[in-house]
């Protein structure tokens, strides 16, 4: 199974493209994304000009193209270093971006697991999160607009 990682960036709203850097050890994609766990946003290319952009990097096959670290924090050095050099080089392309890996902004939270409501939207909406299929104490979970039970639903 393949492996992604996304890296927040600095001053990378708004700039609509996608740009593939190949050249160095591992490939990367400049994309724009929508951060901070999205639950309203339907139609985010409407406001493309707004979204903020990440760095991408996939490893197709992890066992074989994923450099060897022994720590985490060894493979965040490895990418922030890889994400640093391909914007280094967009820079002396394209000088009037001033985008950096250095987040300033942040925009990925790690909820609490064992906490009923999550964040999202950028932390500004809790959410109540339920596992209907895991979690045996849940009864019954219904939506009566739409007449869909959970449990059902997600079963077959």
């Amino acid at each position: 199974m393949a492996l992604s990682f996304d890296s927040t960036l600095t001053n990378a709203k708004g700039i609509s493209k996608i740009i593939l850097f190949k050249g160095l050890s591992h490939p990367m994609v400049f994309t724009p994304t929508i951060l901070g766990e999205p639950v309203f946003t339907a139609q985010p290319f409407y406001f493309l000009n707004e979204m903020d952009c990440v760095m991408r990097i996939r490893f197709e096959n992890p066992q074989s193209d994923m450099p060897n670290y022994e720590t985490k924090e060894e493979l965040n050095d490895f990418i922030e270093n890889l994400i640093d050099n391909y914007l280094f080089e967009y820079s002396k392309k394209y000088p009037e971006y001033k985008i950096t890996s250095k987040v300033t902004n942040f925009s990925y939270w790690e909820d609490d697991l064992n906490e009923p409501y999550f964040f999202c939207d950028r932390m500004n909406v809790q959410y109540l999160s339920l596992d209907v299929l895991n979690d045996e104490s849940i009864i019954r979970c219904y939506d009566s607009e739409n007449d869909i039970e959970y449990k059902k639903a997600f079963k077959n």
